[in-house]
């Protein structure tokens, strides 16, 4: 049998949305047990409980016709599994799935209805109510539990990757809060909206917002305030309902927008100079309309979507008028697919930087430099928006040399001992540039701008490294350790790697930078924006994958294929537990030495480790444990580096996480690029096949973006891995 078969568990960076990171194995399986009782109601309303029940009819089916009918029944939850939830029947009715929260918001629906959901709490129940209006017959209600092997993903905050073309790219791109549902973050102007589960959104689901105009009004629209510059995309999927016009604008002031003709699709004018506007249909009577913004000048901080009578503000609204409305989005640059938001958090990052897709996941990380790409002018003159930055957006600067000691530098920030400085540099006509932190002369670093290798360093800087990214981009970083307290941080130009600030040679010479950032850490992390103030992104998380069925604790395999970004820190661990330190087995990284290492735990009591004398942990390393009574193997990057035959197997493993066992410590920060969980002990063939360096990387690949697009079996891509990696 294929490695591919045998695996219980495969997670590789491929697929995500907010508050997951999928695997690619297993699919999402329902199972077979069901867990409501009498859901046909075969036997009345025998287990269900209402003090307004509806009526039973002939046929066992329930009738909701009246608002304050319901019945419910009690269900024993595990917090944080998936269930799939159905509602059989005709017509309208409400729904509940908890006792407080969101959770017990009144949800109306189209019968027949279907849905996932994540319990909250160990006790909640499913209750089905009558409709506000209209009737409902309820058929049956059926709760299966999902089997899947998904990530919970926590990061509270937005951050950056690097993208498939390597450019830049905010995660999520989308920059609007709540693109989808416009009665949060959003605020109206003599309008109303509520959800319509009548009219289908472009994605099939009755998720399509109504608009509608208040009588007596010349103007009726929504709004959303939001800091954006620049070259920015606005788009929104629209659908004619009694209004046949509506407009969006970026506003400032109204004067940058379009106004769109629902019957036909089209665009009928463009206001606003550097506008250009799109429109595409996207089926059933919906157009998603855009409208993009193509200078570097900065925008005001807010759109707006409305429903249109007629020239804008021409006309006087009876009360009737309205549009469908769905998928709002503001990306910079160029408009991309629609992805949704709720609050823009917690949206796992797959990143490309190496060429090849890995998992990122960073430690909590503050850019300290109030403005990342404004600085302070001395005998030098500052372009900005001048330049496509490594975003592919036209916010790089241009800085020239007008005279002796020329150098740009930020406002003050704060120092500490472990501070590390970045910036993004491309070539012009000056040869070197220095990165300089003016409190301390040690801390310096040179960069000769003609080949970007590193020149002179101070005493106190170390850790300095030079990498590449797009558009002939160059991202240069250094650890300055020299002082501790107020400074500036400045970027100067000369036409050697000693003569900074002494020669007038380089007058008239320039560069171009974009990004800086100076963050408290021994090592650069991925770009924070900061237009005005210091920013944090918070620490990523991701836990509570699989569960008993999908992990064996007898026996099994924990594979990974990570990299970290330096030897310091906490241990970063990936572990299998049952979310106590009593049984569990993990690998990972330890404290301050960054050596390679595994332990399995049973009933409280250590029972097989090892600690390699591996320190190339900023290189990837494809690494498997092997657990068994009295059978345990390290095997690193194809060879069997530790074997132990004494110790018992642990008890009650449930779950996978990029953790230690309690999910809240000894959170792995690295680049992943792969996770595999084996229900069995594997022999040392396929450990070393699993471990070694062959195509493997190549075909899993090939393998997770044709199973994505469902090509998997016509194209027998199995087939072609098995003859690589057996």
């Amino acid at each position: 049998m294929s490695l591919l078969k045998k695996a219980s568990i495969i997670t590789t960076p491929t697929a995500y949305a907010e508050d997951y990171l999928y695997s690619i194995k297993p699919a999402l399986k329902v199972s077979d047990t069901e867990i409501i009782t009498n859901g046909d109601f075969s036997n009345g309303l025998t287990n269900w409980t209402g003090t307004n029940p509806p009526t039973l009819n002939a046929d066992n089916s329930l009738t909701f016709d009246d608002v304050a009918e319901n019945i419910f029944q009690s269900i024993a939850f595990t917090v944080g599994r998936r269930y799939r939830l159905v509602f059989d029947g005709t017509g309208n009715i409400r729904y509940r799935t908890g006792f407080a929260g969101s959770d017990a918001t009144q949800v109306a629906i189209s019968l027949p209805f279907e849905t996932n959901i994540v319990a909250t709490s160990n006790t909640n129940r499913i209750q089905p109510y009558g409709p506000t209006s209209g009737t409902g017959t309820l058929k049956s209600i059926s709760l299966k539990e999902v089997t899947d092997a998904d990530f919970d993903f926590d990061r509270n905050s937005t951050g950056t990757r690097v993208n498939e073309d390597y450019l830049i790219e905010d995660v999520p791109y989308n920059l609007l809060q709540q693109s989808q549902t416009f009665g949060t973050y959003w605020s109206n102007t003599n309008s109303s909206e509520s959800l319509d589960t009548s009219v289908l959104a472009p994605d099939g689901t009755a998720t399509a917002w109504k608009l509608q105009a208040n009588a007596g009004t010349h103007f009726s629209f929504i709004t959303q305030t939001l800091t954006m510059s620049g070259q920015i995309s606005f788009s929104v999927f629209i659908k004619k309902g009694t209004a046949t016009t509506a407009s969006m604008f970026l506003t400032e002031g109204g004067n940058l927008g379009l106004t769109a003709n629902l019957e036909n699709g089209t665009i009928t004018s463009v206001t606003g100079s550097n506008m250009v506007g799109t429109v595409e249909s996207a089926g059933n009577g919906w157009y998603r309309f855009e409208i993009k913004h193509t200078s570097g000048d900065d925008l005001t901080n807010s759109v707006r979507i409305g429903v249109e009578g007629g020239s804008f503000g021409s006309v006087t609204y009876a009360g009737t008028e309205n549009i469908y409305i769905w998928g709002a989005q503001i990306t910079k640059g160029d408009k991309k697919p629609y992805l949704k938001t709720t609050d823009r958090l917690d949206i796992p990052r797959i990143d490309y930087t190496n060429g090849e897709p890995s998992i990122l996941l960073e430690p909590q990380r503050q850019n300290l430099i109030p403005n990342s790409t404004t600085t302070i002018a001395n005998n030098t003159t500052i372009e900005y928006n001048n330049i496509l930055s490594p975003e592919n957006i036209l916010n790089g600067v241009k800085v020239t040399s007008t005279a002796l000691s020329a150098y740009v530098r930020t406002d003050t920030v704060a120092m500490t001992s472990n501070n590390t400085i970045s910036v993004f540099l491309k070539a012009g006509t000056s040869n070197y540039a220095q990165v300089l932190g003016a409190g301390n002369a040690g801390d310096f670093f040179n960069i000769n701008l003609d080949n970007f290798t590193i020149g002179n360093t101070g005493a106190t800087t170390s850790n300095v490294t030079i990498q590449q990214y797009s558009n002939n981009w160059y991202r240069c970083s250094a650890k300055f350790a020299g002082y501790t307290g107020n400074t500036t941080i400045r970027l100067l130009l000369s036409d050697s790697d000693s003569n900074f600030n002494a020669t007038s040679s380089t007058t008239g010479k320039f560069l171009y930078y974009y990004g800086l950032q100076l963050e408290t850490g021994s090592y650069a992390t991925s770009l924070i924006h900061t237009s005005g103030s210091a920013v944090t992104r918070s620490a990523d998380a991701a836990n509570n994958a699989g569960n008993s069925d999908l992990i064996n604790s007898t026996e099994g395999v924990l594979y990974a294929e990570i990299s970290s970004f330096d030897i310091s820190g906490d241990y970063r661990l990936i572990s299998l537990s049952d979310g106590t330190n009593s049984n569990r087995v993990f690998l990972g990284l330890r404290l301050n030495t960054g050596y390679l290492y595994y332990f399995v735990v049973s009933g409280g009591s250590t029972q097989s480790d090892f600690i390699t004398t591996n320190t190339s942990v900023n290189q990837f390393s494809k690494i498997a444990v092997k657990y068994k009574a009295n059978d345990f193997a390290l095997w690193i990057d194809g060879v069997e580096v530790y074997a132990d035959s004494s110790g018992n197997a642990p008890i009650g493993l449930d779950r996978l996480q990029f953790t230690d066992a309690d999910g809240s410590t000894r959170f792995f920060f690295g680049k992943c690029k792969s996770v595999m969980v084996f229900k069995e002990a594997l022999s040392d063939l396929e450990l070393a096949c699993l471990t070694g360096y062959n195509n493997h990387e190549l075909y899993m690949n090939y393998y997770n973006r044709l199973s994505y697009l469902g090509l998997v079996e016509e194209y027998n891509v199995e087939s072609d891995i098995n003859n690589y990696i057996l």
